[in-house]
């Protein structure tokens, strides 16, 4: 057992825009019932839907964010589950379902008291005849408005929730799908260009399930926006 830490970070973009933001992977019921064997060791009945469904709910509520992204969600769950109950607490929210035959995605749900929904992109990493973009995964983008109640000025923000594929051995493929988000991100978050050439952006905050290891190339590519992959074994690039 690991507890879960708490990280306050800065806010280098001189916004003053205040939130918490929380981001799981709720393990989709069609992919745990499909890879029961990366589970041997829990109990069958822990696994279940009905028995986690509220357990999930109660334990993302009980953190009290402005904003909540998770992966693995099933679309029926959205629908039956997750949007009405969240609602019930103030929240809205947005999904985007995988492509091909798969029946979970990616949801972005943010406190309707601080947050208005202005646009939203939907991310498909599959493109045809490009061999490191042939799989179902997908981003969800968002751009909100928050409402300053004290002063009334209103700021901007791009959230982004994605979940990259999970093959450790295709690094290659991770890499090429987190260039597609990067670039979609950076569409979304461009408000306009200045006088002097120069893009005026939003904040942005990206999260998601990247099925990669803490300073990994991956990681460092998102950091800095770019990387010399050259000499980088594909099995290397999201460090598991």
């Amino acid at each position: 057992y690991a507890a879960r830490s708490v990280e306050t970070v800065s806010d280098r973009s001189g916004s003053g825009l205040c939130f918490s933001l929380v981001s799981y992977n709720v393990l989709a019921d069609s992919l745990l019932f499909s890879n029961k064997d990366l589970y041997p060791q829990h109990n069958s009945q822990y696994l279940t839907w009905e028995y986690r469904k509220q357990r999930l709910l109660r334990e993302i509520l009980s953190l009290g964010s402005e904003i909540v992204c998770l992966q693995e969600v099933e679309q029926q769950h959205f629908g039956n589950h997750f949007l009405p109950r969240m609602r019930e607490n103030g929240y809205d929210g947005v999904f985007m379902g995988r492509t091909g035959k798969k029946t979970d995605g990616c949801a972005i749900f943010f406190r309707s008291s601080h947050f208005t929904l202005v646009a939203q992109q939907f991310v498909e990493f599959k493109r045809p005849k490009v061999r490191v973009l042939d799989r179902d995964n997908i981003a969800l983008i968002v751009r909100l408005e928050a409402v300053a109640s004290d002063t009334g000025h209103s700021e901007l923000l791009c959230v982004a929730c994605t979940h990259l594929l999970f093959n450790h051995n295709r690094g290659e493929m991770k890499l090429a799908q987190t260039m597609v988000l990067m670039a979609e991100v950076d569409r979304m978050a461009r408000l306009k260009t200045s006088d002097d050439g120069k893009d005026v952006m939003c904040p942005i905050v990206i999260a998601g399930d990247f099925n990669a290891q803490p300073l990994c190339p991956l990681y460092h590519f998102i950091v800095r926006g770019k990387l010399l992959y050259g000499d980088i074994a594909s099995r290397s690039m999201d460090g598991e």
